[in-house]
């Protein structure tokens, strides 16, 4: 009941909300993938460590900013639905 009156009133955020929360939850599988990555390639010559770190990067902002986009979606959904 509650899903359907959400998915109804605001489909975008909802849909935003939970693509969200699905990243927010890889960010740190991620960012743990990509640290084995960059450190197997700082201990031997291994192509394209500099593009891994900056991806490492890339997660780990997205990992601080993640968090506050929810919060928003959130904050809408509830203006929405409430």
């Amino acid at each position: 009941m509650a899903w359907d009156m959400v998915t109804r009133v605001a489909p975008l955020s909802t849909a935003g909300f939970l693509g969200l929360s699905v990243l927010a939850g890889l960010s740190p599988v991620g960012a743990a993938w990509l640290t084995k990555l960059v450190l197997d390639g700082l201990t031997g010559p291994r192509p394209g460590t500099v593009w891994l770190a900056v991806a490492l990067a890339g997660t780990g902002v997205a990992g601080m900013l993640l968090p506050q986009l929810i919060r928003y979606t959130e904050a809408e959904l509830g203006r929405r639905c409430g």
